[in-house]
């Protein structure tokens, strides 16, 4: 495997020293202190580091070209299709700067030996590898939400599901330590299980992902998402869709949800920033999914200027009575608030990214030119911002109307979907 390549500089990284983290550019200059970020795709998070002032090595599985566009280098952990692997981890390593902070996403959830193998000589910015393989285990959250005393859907374990059958209960297969919704899917009559899949009991009722800061004994909100499937055609009806960041969350709620929290925070020693899923009840009480024991894609909607991210790196962290309230970005007199959504795109068709594509300042996570995707894949990620819900996820479904025009169907047809507003479930957050 080629080790990463530095913009303008040719093979190779830089090595910058273990006390300090500031690296040399090519002429002796002193550069910015620089980190490590590590996932299946770190755009957001690359982009957010270099706004801090941090000199970026970024490691995933796209190399996407605005992930290029911030980092001082990139290299490949995996691929697309395949995620995050150790064997590139573990060629990785050896010619990785050393001594550097190392901050990391989603993807190792399945992989945890891989962010080891890349943490050995480095400084890891939140939970530990054990921690990730453990949440990774159904059998083991299962027994994490039991000790906590907290609710969640019945899970079952292969050989506790023989004999399980969809009648008058709907059950999801999941597999485990996989994460992003498209490995999820109903359970059909006649359908075995693989040796990592499980059941889990299917939940009614809104889904939503908290985004929180954990000292090892407590737990603060930084804020809310609601879940939502804009593309159910294209993606599956489970695969990651749009979230938008509700922009107050009631105290009842969130005096409830901060009491659950701290008792995973406390039960499992967390620190940093992470995130969780939930589904909420008709009665009020969260019904939590999952753990995301790392930095969870949705902080840029709920910390847009990067305040919390800079907490979780050790950068001027805020009181703990003030840190929710110095977050939260009020409108100014006679303003509303600010609703912020994203959404992954899936493809429309088969297309191939011509090289003088004019991208839209509004989306992201660029593929480059050459690249090619199957229809109903993921190819890139938009963004929008307005005054309310419905404008928000009004704009979003207008520009992924804006994506399916553009002329990069592989058999040269254009298909762009007929615009339709979004549906009462999509404008409910």
């Amino acid at each position: 495997m080629d080790p990463p390549t530095e913009r303008g500089r040719g093979p190779g990284c830089h090595q910058s020293g273990p006390d300090t983290g500031v690296g040399e550019n090519i002429d002796g200059h002193v550069t910015a202190p620089a980190v490590i970020c590590a996932g299946l795709s770190v755009r957001w998070l690359a982009e957010r580091l270099a706004a801090l002032g941090f000199g970026v090595h970024a490691l995933d599985c796209f190399g996407d070209r605005d992930t290029r566009a911030v980092a001082a280098s990139w290299a490949a952990i995996g691929t697309p299709r395949a995620g995050i692997d150790l064997a590139h981890a573990t060629a990785l390593a050896p010619v990785l700067p050393r001594g550097l902070p190392l901050c990391f996403s989603a993807g190792f959830e399945g992989v945890p030996a891989a962010l080891a193998v890349l943490a050995r000589d480095r400084v890891l910015i939140g939970n530990s590898p054990a921690l990730l393989g453990r949440l990774a285990s159904p059998s083991e959250w299962r027994e994490v939400l039991r000790a906590c005393g907290m609710q969640g859907p019945v899970i079952l374990l292969p050989e506790e599901a023989r004999g399980t059958e969809a009648r008058t209960v709907t059950w999801l297969v999941k597999r485990a330590g996989s994460s992003g919704g498209g490995h999820i899917r109903r359970l059909r009559p006649g359908v075995s299980l693989a040796r990592d899949d499980y059941l889990q009991r299917f939940e009614p009722g809104p889904s939503f992902g908290v985004v929180f800061h954990a000292n090892g004994a407590a737990a603060r909100i930084i804020g809310l998402v609601r879940h939502l499937r804009l593309q159910r055609r294209l993606s599956g009806a489970f695969a990651q869709g749009a979230a938008i960041a509700l922009p107050a969350i009631g105290p009842s709620l969130r005096e409830r949800l901060e009491r659950e929290l701290g008792r995973l925070v406390g039960h499992l020693g967390l620190k940093g920033v992470n995130g969780a899923d939930f589904i909420l009840r008709r009665d009020g009480v969260a019904a939590w999914l999952e753990l995301n024991a790392r930095l969870p894609g949705s902080l840029p909607l709920v910390d847009p200027c990067g305040r919390w991210l800079g907490a979780h790196l050790g950068l001027a962290p805020l009181p703990a009575e003030r840190a929710l309230e110095a977050n939260v970005e009020r409108p100014a007199a006679g303003e509303t608030a600010v609703w912020r959504a994203h959404s992954v795109v899936y493809a429309p068709c088969d297309l191939a990214i011509p090289p003088d594509l004019t991208w839209p300042e509004w989306s992201h996570d660029l593929p480059a030119a050459g690249s090619r995707f199957e229809a109903g894949e993921p190819w890139l990620s938009i963004a929008a911002a307005a005054p309310s819900a419905r404008e928000a996820l009004l704009t979003l479904r207008r520009r992924m109307n804006i994506l399916a025009a553009l002329p990069i169907c592989r058999d040269g047809r254009d298909r762009a979907a007929t615009p339709r507003k979004p549906s009462q479930e999509d404008l409910s957050p």
